[in-house]
């Protein structure tokens, strides 16, 4: 089976890391190659001599252009919708199947094994990380983190500029995600494999990640006092964190990269057979 990887180069972020996971777990399955596409333009233009007999994973923001369907194989894996087109002769122009994101996706999240490393080197002490990744969010941490202190004066945090890596958690105990719309930059799914306890907004794909709160904290969105009341018990009501961390390592497991990759091979093979 032969599979190209398209990377568009308007794809989001956490598609990125997928797609590098993706190619790391399905190595030693698969044959694959990677082009780059902008546009309806491909780089390298290669694919005439194996467009017939290839499956393409497509990695590209929603309302990517229809035409670039065009360019590729004629089984298609997308992980989100083209726009709709505006041309009539690219009206059919649709992926065989589109993934989607969390919290619907066909195919499960994926982080690396090196956050799995850090599960058992969680920290007692009561130290928060977040990921500042906008104006707003700032906003937000700023205002829960002047509430928290008005309880607490031993309360740590790090507050993250970029998507963390995993050396950042190694000294939380605790991981912060305010945002109040599914941007997938959370990095719940990171945490969680970590085994780091995690407080975070109840969006569709934070309550999926979460199960409904069986393995963290769940708050309503832009509501600070709630956000405040979840991170101290998460961080002093051990008889409200303790099942909630037990909970986080069973359901972390979903996240690793094989598990993904099955998945998509059995779409792939689905594609194959037809």
């Amino acid at each position: 089976m032969r599979i190209i990887q398209v990377l568009e180069t308007a794809a989001l972020p956490f598609q990125k890391r997928l797609r590098e996971l993706d190619a790391a777990a399905l190595a030693s399955k698969v044959g694959l190659s990677l082009v780059h596409a902008s546009g309806t333009r491909l780089d390298p233009p290669t694919l005439d001599a194996e467009r017939d007999r290839a499956i393409a994973h497509l990695y590209a923001a929603p309302g990517f252009s229809p035409g670039l369907l065009r360019r590729l194989p004629s089984a298609v894996v997308a992980e989100t919708a083209p726009r709709r087109p505006r041309l009539p002769w690219l009206r059919g122009a649709t992926p065989d199947v589109i993934l989607g994101p969390p919290p619907d996706s066909l195919a499960p999240e994926a982080v690396s094994e090196a956050w799995f490393a850090l599960s058992g080197k969680r920290t007692d002490r009561p130290a928060i990380g977040v990921f500042a990744r906008s104006d707003a969010v700032r906003e937000m941490i700023a205002g829960i983190r002047a509430r928290i202190e008005r309880f607490r004066s031993d309360v740590r945090w790090t507050i993250l500029q970029r998507f963390p890596e995993p050396a950042d958690m190694e000294n939380l105990a605790i991981w912060l995600d305010p945002t109040p719309t599914d941007d997938h930059e959370g990095a719940i799914a990171e945490a969680m494999a970590a085994g780091r306890l995690v407080v975070a907004t109840r969006t569709p794909a934070n309550a999926q990640r979460l199960n409904d709160g069986e393995a963290g904290f769940l708050f309503p969105p832009a509501d600070p006092n709630e956000a405040v009341h979840a991170l101290l018990a998460a961080l002093f009501k051990p008889e409200a964190g303790r099942p909630r961390l037990a909970a986080t390592a069973r359901h972390a497991e979903r996240f690793r990269a094989s598990a993904r990759a099955e998945r998509l091979l059995a779409i792939y093979e689905g594609l194959e057979r037809r």
